[in-house]
């Protein structure tokens, strides 16, 4: 019930997942904070929450905001109306610009749209990988919407340019996903308004999703912003950019940190 009123705040909420994990309540793995609070956010409004007899049931903050966000925004951007994207913008700015969406992931609408688009990119991959042979209109009539929500998030960001720097529940920022995905183009649009040294709760940085990510042009554009290395190391296994280069055997890569920092 805290989740669900307050939305994700681990300061105020860790010690309730610390007696969760010290009363075993956990059986199939214990995951760690933030998939905890979304598996507890959807528990309460899909099992715990009952109104009184006569009551409304309410929806779910998360799902009142998701539908604020695509439903109005999915239609426009597939229709490349900028206009009234830019429209609703204005109508939203306050509820949406500065802040995270009410929901235990903490996506901010730029987040939200980026991971609904690599779910969609995956998706149509699967889709085409299960045809004997590619189907080109479905092909081509995504290629034509991934270009308009391009467009759309440069439009985002010119308008909103803190949603940069909004991380969600795990502390993945919107340059970590794009730079994972290996997406030079908004790397580049990206990266001049993130904070490039910020870190996850894993311990990764940008850089380290770009290595992962295996696209020399887009470790490049991130290293062009001079980042911090040497102290922005993986908690557990005090990884820099460089160790996770050379786990992942990307000889190109391994040589691109080197000449700009030797000394690790």
């Amino acid at each position: 019930s805290e989740i669900a009123k307050a939305w994700l705040d681990k300061g105020a909420q860790e010690k309730y997942y610390r007696n969760m994990l010290a009363y075993g309540m956990f059986p199939e793995g214990i995951p760690g904070f933030g998939d905890a609070a979304v598996q507890r956010e959807e528990f309460f409004w899909a099992t715990l929450y009952h109104p009184y007899p006569g009551i409304v049931r309410e929806e779910a903050p998360a799902v009142l905001a998701y539908k604020t966000l695509f439903e109005k925004t999915l239609p426009l951007i597939k229709e490349a109306d900028w206009a009234g994207l830019r429209q609703w913008m204005r109508e939203h700015a306050k509820k949406f610009r500065k802040t995270s969406l009410q929901e235990a992931r903490r996506n901010s609408v730029l987040l939200a749209w980026l991971k609904l688009l690599h779910k969609a990119k995956a998706d149509l991959c699967a889709r085409l990988k299960t045809m004997l042979l590619p189907d080109l209109t479905v092909q081509n009539h995504f290629e034509c919407f991934l270009e308009n929500w391009r467009e759309a998030m440069r439009i985002l960001l010119e308008a909103w340019p803190e949603q940069a720097k909004i991380a969600d529940f795990n502390g993945q920022t919107p340059l970590m996903l794009v730079a994972d995905d290996g997406d030079a183009g908004m790397t580049q649009l990206l990266a001049p308004k993130s904070d490039v040294d910020a870190q996850d709760d894993l311990g990764r940085t940008a850089l380290h999703a770009a290595v992962s990510g295996g696209s020399p042009e887009c470790i490049a554009l991130i290293l062009d912003l001079n980042p911090l290395v040497a102290d922005k190391v993986t908690y557990s296994e005090k990884n820099t950019v460089l160790h996770t280069a050379v786990r992942f055997g990307m000889p190109e890569n391994v040589r691109l940190i080197l000449a700009a920092f030797p000394g690790l």
